[in-house]
C-alpha cells in the first residue's frame, strides 16, 4: 500500500524542468492524457522511488508528507519520556505535513527519504520524527510496482483468484478487482 502522502514533487526530469507535481496515490492509479505530455515520466519517476536498486530518475524529489493516528502512536510508544510525563495533545502532531526529500540509497540499494526541516516542534513534544521517517522508508520499499502501458493486449478475463500480471497486461483486471474487492475475494477464495 503507497504511504498517504500530500503530494510528490520534482524537477529537472525529461520535459519536466520545472517544478512538477503528483497529488496523492493510490494503490491503483491511472494516468490519462493526451501524447507527449509527460505521462510515462511521470510513471519513471515513481518507479525509481519503489523499486529496490533503481537509480532515481532525478536527484530533486521530495514527499510532502501528512503524520498520521499511527505515526503518532508509534512516536509515543518509542518515547521513553512518557513515563514521567504526560503525551502531548495528538492534534498538535497529526496532521502535521513534513517535507521529506530523496537523499540516498542505503546498503541494499533501497531508496532512503530524510527530514531536513525545523525539528523544533517534535523536540519540544519529546518525540522522534525519525520513527516517522524509518516508517515511511519501510512503506515505500515495501510497495509492489507494476506498470502496464497503454500498448497491452485487452482481452476479456474472466473472474478468478489469480492474481498474477504479465508484461502484455493479462490478469489486470482480476488483480484490479482483487485489489478494490479484497474482502469480498478473501471470503470467497480463502475459506
Amino acid at each position: 500500500m503507497f504511504p498517504i502522502f500530500e503530494e510528490l514533487r520534482f524537477r529537472d526530469y525529461k520535459s519536466f524542468k520545472d517544478c512538477s507535481a503528483i497529488s496523492t496515490l493510490k494503490n491503483i492509479n491511472i494516468f490519462i492524457g493526451r501524447n507527449n505530455c509527460g505521462k510515462s515520466s511521470c510513471i519513471d519517476v515513481i518507479q525509481s522511488l519503489v523499486e529496490d536498486k533503481a537509480k532515481p530518475v532525478t536527484s530533486q524529489i521530495e514527499v510532502f508528507y501528512k503524520i498520521t493516528m499511527n505515526d503518532y502512536k508509534l512516536m509515543i510508544s518509542n518515547s521513553s519520556y512518557w513515563n514521567y510525563r504526560s503525551k502531548p495533545n495528538s492534534s498538535q502532531i497529526i496532521n502535521q505535513v513534513i517535507k521529506l526529500e530523496l537523499n540516498s540509497m542505503d546498503i541494499g540499494g533501497r531508496n532512503l527519504f530524510s527530514y531536513n526541516g525545523n525539528k523544533q516542534l517534535f523536540t519540544d513534544y519529546y518525540v522522534n520524527i525519525n520513527d516517522v521517517i524509518d516508517g515511511f522508508n519501510r512503506k515505500i520499499n515495501e510497495i509492489k510496482f507494476y506498470r502496464l502501458n497503454a500498448e497491452r493486449d485487452i482481452l476479456p478475463e474472466g473472474e478468478n483468484n489469480s492474481i498474477s500480471l504479465s508484461e502484455n497486461g493479462n490478469g489486470a483486471v482480476n488483480l484490479i478487482h482483487h485489489v478494490l474487492h479484497y474482502e469480498k475475494y478473501k471470503e470467497r477464495y480463502c475459506n
